[in-house]
């Protein structure tokens, strides 16, 4: 699933959350990473989780 259709899904509702990201880098970075870079990387997310970090009007 990419970036987009993560972002589409999520819209629909409402926005996208901290937590909607998390899950999604989470998934995804270390993949990339691997397969692009022969590299371990883990993605980190501080904040509040239950934010929205886009809304669409």
């Amino acid at each position: 699933m990419t970036f987009r259709q993560v972002f589409l899904l999520c819209s629909v509702i409402v926005g996208l959350t901290v937590t909607e990201m998390e899950k999604y880098l989470s998934l995804n970075v270390p993949k990339q990473a691997r397969t692009l870079y022969n590299r371990e990387q883990t993605p980190v997310v501080r904040g509040d989780k239950s934010k929205l970090i886009v809304v669409l009007k």
